[in-house]
C-alpha cells in the first residue's frame, strides 16, 4: 500500500508517516535498488566467467544434460530447451563443483578480481553462496508485488518480490530455478523451467527415489544433501517430460526408467519415500 506523507504512519506511533518512519522507508528502499542493481549485473558476470573453464564445463554439460547433446549445441539450447543454456551456465555458477573443490560463485567469492565484482557485488556474492538449484511450488500471487513459494522438498515458504513472476506465475505451478537473496527479499535468478500443476506430486517422488539410492551409502542423508551434491537430477525431470502433446503416461514413464537407470547403477532402490520420510531409519 502507499502511504501518504501526511498519512497516519503505518508503524502506529499516531505520528504523520513523514515525522515518523518515511525516512527510515526511503533509505531502506535505497539500499534495496543499490543491492539489486549489483545483482543485475554479478549474474552476467558469472555467467561470463564460465569462458575461462572449458575443460570443466564440457564435463559439467554432460552431467547436467545426461549426455542428451553435445557441448557444440550449447549456443543453440534456448531454443531447443527453453532457455536451455541460460539453465545450464546459471546451474555451472551455483552447483558445479570444481576441481579445486569449490563452485565458480565461491572461487569469485575468494578473489573478487577474477570478474572485477564491485563492493555492492562482493556483498551480494557472499550471500548467494549456498544458493543451488531447488523445485519451489508457487502457493500464492500478488499481482503488482510479487509471489510466495515453497520448496517442495523441503517445505519451507519464501515470499519473492518479483513483478514479473507475479504476472506469469499461477498458484500450484512448479518453478525449477536459483532463488537468491538480495539484501531483504527474494528474486528468481536468470532463466527458470516453468512447470504444470500436475507435477507437484511427482517430481517429490522423482526426488525421493533418489534420495533413496543417496541413503546407500549415506543413511543420514536429507533432501538439503542431495540438493547440494545432486541438484542436475532436477532438470532430469524437466528433459523427460513431454514437449508437445501432453501423455498422461509419462509419470510412470519416468519412474520406472528411473528404476531402471539406477539398478543398472549398482543401486538397489525399493518402494521409495515420501518427501516427509526425511530422517534415517531407527
Amino acid at each position: 500500500m502507499s502511504v501518504g506523507r501526511n498519512d497516519p504512519c503505518p508503524c502506529g506511533s499516531g505520528r504523520k508517516y513523514k515525522q515518523c518512519c518515511l525516512a527510515k522507508d526511503e533509505t531502506l528502499a535505497s539500499e534495496r535498488r543499490v543491492l539489486r542493481r549489483a545483482a543485475d549485473s554479478l549474474l552476467p558476470k558469472l555467467v561470463d566467467a564460465t569462458r575461462a573453464l572449458p575443460d570443466q564445463v564440457a564435463p559439467a554439460f554432460t552431467r547436467f544434460w545426461e549426455n542428451k547433446y553435445p557441448l557444440t549445441q550449447l549456443s543453440t539450447l534456448d531454443e531447443i530447451e527453453d532457455r536451455g543454456s541460460e539453465r545450464f551456465l546459471t546451474w555451472f555458477v551455483f552447483d558445479y563443483v570444481l576441481d579445486d573443490g569449490t563452485t565458480l560463485l565461491q572461487r569469485v567469492i575468494a578473489d573478487p578480481t577474477l570478474i572485477e565484482a564491485t563492493t555492492e557485488e562482493q556483498q551480494v556474492a557472499l550471500s548467494w553462496q549456498h544458493v543451488r538449484l531447488r523445485a519451489w511450488g508457487v502457493d500464492e500471487t500478488r499481482r503488482g508485488e510479487g509471489v510466495t513459494v515453497s520448496d517442495l522438498l523441503t517445505s519451507t515458504s519464501v515470499p519473492i518480490a518479483d513483478t514479473v513472476a507475479a504476472s506469469r506465475l499461477m498458484v500450484g505451478e512448479v518453478v525449477i530455478a536459483h532463488l537468491l537473496p538480495v539484501g531483504d527479499q527474494q528474486i528468481f535468478a536468470g532463466a527458470a523451467a516453468h512447470l504444470t500443476d500436475d507435477t507437484r506430486e511427482k517430481i517429490i517422488e522423482f526426488a525421493a527415489l533418489h534420495l533413496e539410492a543417496m541413503r546407500i551409502d549415506n543413511p543420514d542423508a536429507s533432501y538439503d544433501d542431495l540438493i547440494a551434491t545432486r541438484s542436475e537430477v532436477l532438470n532430469h525431470f524437466v528433459m523427460a517430460l513431454p514437449v508437445e502433446a501432453p501423455d498422461p503416461t509419462i509419470y510412470e514413464k519416468i519412474m520406472m526408467q528411473t528404476r531402471i537407470a539406477l539398478a543398472l547403477a549398482g543401486v538397489p532402490i525399493g518402494g521409495g519415500r515420501s518427501k516427509d520420510d526425511d530422517q534415517p531409519d531407527a
